[in-house]
């Protein structure tokens, strides 16, 4: 259901080397720097590719039903979720860390984690553009745009007869990834920007859910039909970021107040008496 280029084959076979190659070089370059021997990277990734990537495309299915065809190879080069993606990374990776990666903290393995499914995700949305997929309401504007025979779009429009006939582009539409790719490249900018000083770790990984997931969640309400997994997915991701940052605030909070009444009783207990003469 994909527009097809180059001899039939459909933009996500062309764009698939780059969303799953590029991701898993960095992730191995990350890991690398700190300090994970190759070996234990290899076994890791092996680990976090197939729940990733299992992830994505379980997600998919279940949204669609579990179509009877699942297992024909056409499911190998599309129908994949970036939230089944975040589920697959976020379930997989304490146990690829107490299996393979125990010299990198947990909460540094998220924000390398969290890098790594942005980077993807920015190279997804470029192919979403290509494909015709993630589409909102029809309309007239910048934003709205005409598929060609072939791509999702233009096949669901046609079985549901509003083209003139299976040779007509599909007709203006919301072009969704226009939206999600500048959201997706804002949120790696800052967070590769914060990672090359971070605070503390964790704090990348808590970014990615506040500023990706819940943008995401926003333009999800854009889709047509709305896929109400997707938006509850990224809305539940983001609000647990939020739930981190106030957390994470509160608790600084506590302790710089704490440390500061500890700093007035030492400073009392410190101080020397005075002595006062009286004639």
């Amino acid at each position: 259901m994909l527009p097809l280029v180059f001899a039939g084959v459909s933009t996500y076979s062309l764009m698939l080397p780059l969303m799953i190659g590029v991701p898993v070089i960095m992730l191995l370059v990350l890991l690398r720097r700190e300090g994970v021997s190759a070996p234990f990277i290899a076994q890791a990734l092996l680990l976090l590719a197939v729940c990733v990537i299992g992830g994505a495309k379980l997600f998919s299915l279940a949204n669609r039903g579990w179509p009877g065809d699942w297992f024909q190879p056409r499911e190998l080069v599309s129908g994949w979720r970036f939230s089944g993606a975040v589920i697959g990374m976020a379930l997989s990776m304490p146990l690829a860390w107490r299996l393979y990666l125990r010299e990198v903290s947990l909460a540094r393995l998220a924000d390398i984690g969290a890098l790594v499914l942005v980077t993807g995700m920015c190279i997804g949305r470029v192919a979403c553009i290509l494909a015709g997929c993630c589409t909102g309401a029809e309309g007239e504007g910048l934003l709205h745009l005409s598929y060609p025979p072939g791509s999702a779009i233009w096949y669901h429009q046609l079985q549901a007869g509003l083209l003139p006939d299976s040779q007509s582009w599909s007709r203006p539409v919301l072009a969704l990834p226009l939206l999600f790719w500048p959201a997706s490249l804002f949120a790696a900018v800052v967070m590769f920007r914060v990672n090359s000083r971070p605070h503390y770790h964790g704090q990348v990984a808590i970014l990615f859910l506040v500023l990706h997931e819940l943008p995401k969640a926003g333009l999800e309400l854009l889709r047509v039909p709305v896929i109400e997994s997707q938006l509850l997915a990224a809305a539940l991701a983001g609000a647990c970021g939020l739930l981190l940052l106030l957390f994470i605030r509160l608790s600084s909070q506590r302790r710089a107040r704490a440390a500061a009444v500890e700093g007035a009783w030492a400073g009392r207990g410190s101080g020397n008496p005075t002595i006062r003469l009286e004639n």
